[in-house]
C-alpha cells in the first residue's frame, strides 16, 4: 500500500526557473558554447540534487521513513525538518529561488502536515487533530489540513455517538 501525497505546484516558481535555464542558455550560446543546453541542465540537475539533499535532509528522510510505512521513525525527521526552516524562513519563503522548489506548499506547513499525518497512521487520533489544528493556525489557508481534520473530527463524533 502506498501513502497518498499531494505536490501543489506553483506556475509562477515553474516560469522562473524556466526563465533562468533560458537565459543562461541564450548567455552561453551566444558566447560559443557548444551545445549549452546540455551543459545547463546537467549543472541544474546537479544543483537541486545538492541543494535538496543539503536543506531537505531531514524532509526527505521523513518522507522516506513514511513511504515505507515507518511512520513512528518518521515524525522525528518531519519536527527536525519544521524547526529548520522556522529557523531560516526565509529560505522556505523563496524556496523556489534558493532550493529550485515548485512547490506552492512551504516546507514548515508540509512538516507539519506531515507529523499529523503520520500520528494519524499510528493510531493517535488525538497527536493527529493537535497538529492539523497547529497547521491551520499557522497556516489558516490549509485546505490539506482542513480537510484531514474535518474527517478525523466526523470520525470522532461518530464513534463517540455509538
Amino acid at each position: 500500500m502506498k501513502t497518498p501525497s499531494i505536490f501543489n505546484i506553483s506556475l509562477p516558481a515553474i516560469l522562473f526557473q524556466y526563465a533562468v535555464l533560458y537565459t543562461i542558455i541564450f548567455l552561453l550560446k551566444s558566447n560559443g558554447v557548444s551545445n549549452p543546453a546540455l551543459k545547463v541542465i546537467g549543472v541544474w540537475f546537479l544543483l537541486v540534487v545538492i541543494l535538496r539533499c543539503t536543506f531537505r535532509f531531514n524532509y526527505q528522510a521523513g518522507i522516506t521513513r513514511s513511504t515505507k510505512m515507518k511512520f513512528a521513525e518518521a515524525i522525528p525527521y518531519f519536527e527536525k525538518s519544521y524547526n529548520f526552516f522556522k529557523r531560516y524562513a526565509w529560505l522556505d519563503k523563496f524556496r523556489y529561488l534558493f532550493l529550485l522548489s515548485v512547490s506552492k506548499t512551504c516546507y514548515r506547513e508540509m512538516a507539519l502536515l506531515n507529523i499529523a499525518f503520520c500520528y494519524g497512521q499510528i493510531g493517535e487520533g488525538k497527536k493527529a487533530i493537535e497538529y492539523y489544528e497547529r497547521t491551520l493556525i499557522e497556516f489558516p489557508n490549509s485546505t490539506m489540513a482542513a480537510s484531514a481534520l474535518r474527517l478525523l473530527k466526523s470520525v470522532a463524533e461518530k464513534q463517540t455517538d455509538v
